[in-house]
């Protein structure tokens, strides 16, 4: 049994081996996940990204349905379109302030999600990133933190303009 992930000019674009590991730990020095590397990986329950990544390509981690945790490192500027949409098992994000744009459905359809954390100010967003989580989720920004009130009503400073659901916000401090 083996597994190995494909590298190519800094980025991972793919795997082979007729194993998949549950546990996956990006290796330092990769700086992007292309588009679809890990799509349907439904054995992935956790994955831990290196510092030197900077971009997480459109699909990269869709439908790990198993996939419980992921944690980012600064270093981190983009996450792509539906990157981890429909991976129904995660139920807690932490992004870090580096990231600059998260695109449409990135998480969208991970209806365990209920704690998404943002360390920095807003990102640019497309369309509705969270589009299909629960409408109990709660979305922490640091307090301070700018560009929240841009992306939403005055009433809420977020809303998920898919659902049109709004959702809590709390502001605290690290």
């Amino acid at each position: 049994d083996f597994f190995n992930l494909v590298v190519e000019n800094s980025a991972v674009v793919g795997y082979c081996g007729n194993v998949f590991p549950e546990e996956l730990s990006i290796p330092d020095g990769v700086e992007a996940i292309a588009d679809w590397a890990f799509d349907g990986c439904c054995e992935l329950t956790s994955v831990v990204f290196p510092r030197s990544l900077r971009s997480i390509g459109s699909c990269a981690f869709r439908g790990c349905e198993n996939l419980e945790a992921v944690e980012f490192d600064d270093g981190l500027e983009e996450i792509g379109d539906e990157a981890f949409a429909y991976d129904y098992a995660l139920t807690e994000i932490v992004i870090p302030a580096s990231v600059k744009r998260i695109g449409t459905w990135a998480f969208g359809d991970d209806l365990a999600l209920q704690k998404i954390v943002c360390m920095g100010d807003a990102p640019e967003v497309n369309g509705s990133p969270f589009g299909g989580i629960s409408p109990e989720a709660r979305l922490y920004v640091m307090k301070g933190s700018k560009g929240w009130n841009e992306l939403g009503s005055s009433e809420l400073p977020y809303r998920w303009p898919v659902e049109e659901q709004s959702v809590r916000i709390s502001y605290f401090q690290a």
